[in-house]
Formats: C-alpha cells, sequence, structure tokens
C-alpha cells in the first residue's frame, strides 16, 4: 500500500486473493495480477476488486485477452464506483 498526496494505491505485485483485502479501505487504484499461474485467475481477480474496491483498477501480467475479461466480468456485476483501465 502506498498513498502519495492523499491518494492510495494498491499494487498486489504476484499474489493470489487473500481475505485480508476485504480489510483494505480508500484505495483509489489496485494493481491486480492476473495471470493464473502464480498470481490470481480471472475469478479471483474479480474476487479481490470487489473485496477491495478501488475507484480504478489496473489489471497486470496479464493478457489482452484476460484483461477485456475482468472488465466484462466486473460491469456485469453493476459495478458503478469502478473504472477498469485495460
Amino acid at each position: 500500500m502506498i498513498t502519495i498526496e492523499s491518494k492510495t494505491i494498491y499494487h498486489a505485485g504476484d499474489t493470489d486473493f487473500i481475505p485480508e483485502m476485504r480489510e483494505f479501505e480508500n484505495v483509489d487504484v489496485a494493481l491486480i495480477p492476473i495471470g493464473g499461474t502464480f498470481t490470481m485467475d480471472i475469478n479471483d481477480a474479480v474476487d479481490a476488486t470487489i473485496a477491495i474496491k478501488p475507484k480504478l483498477v489496473i489489471p497486470i501480467i496479464a493478457p489482452k485477452l484476460t484483461q477485456s475479461s475482468l472488465k466484462k466480468k466486473l460491469n456485469h456485476d453493476q459495478m458503478s464506483w469502478l473504472w477498469c483501465w485495460t
């Protein structure tokens, strides 16, 4: 977790979805890895994003197809508070 000029950025690195993510508050930007090998798969990435509730999520370590899938899955969950950059 990094805070710069009142903006909070969470960089998940190479990790899976962990329950502690539900405890994060006021995250402006979340960098979420998607790949499925040593990182979250698409479903875990959706769960993590929902748990963290960032204003912006940026998929990382992800092929273009997976980035598009994340955006579609999040939009289907009607998450109006979220903008997914791909």
